[in-house]
């Protein structure tokens, strides 16, 4: 069976220098992992999993692809099969929330901007939203942006989800909440899950298998 996800010899750099060093993960259908260490790191082997980061070494390939080499229509059509909620700058700060969820279903799906189809109305329930919030991020709680940026993730129903410090900045009971609901979210959708994670609620959730990723010394 082709992974979903296989990351060989993965190196990264930042601009203060090593980021990730030959990494190496093989994620099958289903498979949970939740890999820990400084958000730096964790987020930024995240990054390069979702081609925003370019390696300085090792390869990434999804569902049997390298992301890499693929022309650029190919990999945005990969990349439909991937929910990504990055930890920073998940959302666009002057659109409203609703639109922020809807992104992926205007961009990959051609979505009219007058229609909100069943699946964003099933992604926001999914995260305790009986409706598409219209007030800007700037302007709701962390709790709330959470919401909308894990729903956005689960719209297109993705076969891989890529979790960036879902539970960051939450007071326990909201990050319980959240935990719960993004592992209800994989069970509901088979989805494989990588997610970034200090947060115990978060493995534990997920029922992930769990990795320490510690970044390369400085020469």
């Amino acid at each position: 069976m082709t992974p979903v996800l296989e990351i060989a010899g993965l190196s990264l750099d930042d601009r203060d220098g090593p980021l990730v060093r030959g990494f190496d993960l093989v994620l099958a259908p289903g498979e949970r992992v939740v890999v820990g260490g400084s958000v730096e790191t964790t987020s930024g082997l995240l990054r390069g999993v979702m081609g925003l980061e370019a390696p300085v070494a090792g390869t990434v390939r999804l569902f049997g692809e390298e992301l890499a080499a693929l022309p650029r229509a190919q990999a945005e059509a990969l990349l439909e099969r991937v929910g990504y909620a990055p930890r920073k700058g998940a959302l666009v700060s002057h659109l409203p929330l609703r639109d922020n969820l809807l992104l992926p279903l205007r961009y990959h799906r051609r979505l009219a901007t007058s229609v909100v189809p069943d699946a964003a109305m099933k992604a926001a329930a999914r995260f305790g939203l009986a409706a598409l919030p219209v007030a800007i991020p700037p302007v709701v709680s962390v709790l709330l942006r959470r919401r909308v940026t894990l729903a956005r993730a689960v719209v297109l129903e993705p076969a891989l989800l890529v979790v960036d410090d879902p539970t960051e900045d939450l007071d326990p009971a909201a990050a319980d909440e959240i935990a719960d609901q993004l592992a209800a979210a994989a069970v509901a959708l088979k989805a494989t899950v990588l997610a970034a994670s200090n947060d115990f609620r978060v493995s534990t959730a997920l029922r992930a298998r769990t990795l320490l990723l510690t970044q390369p010394v400085h020469a």
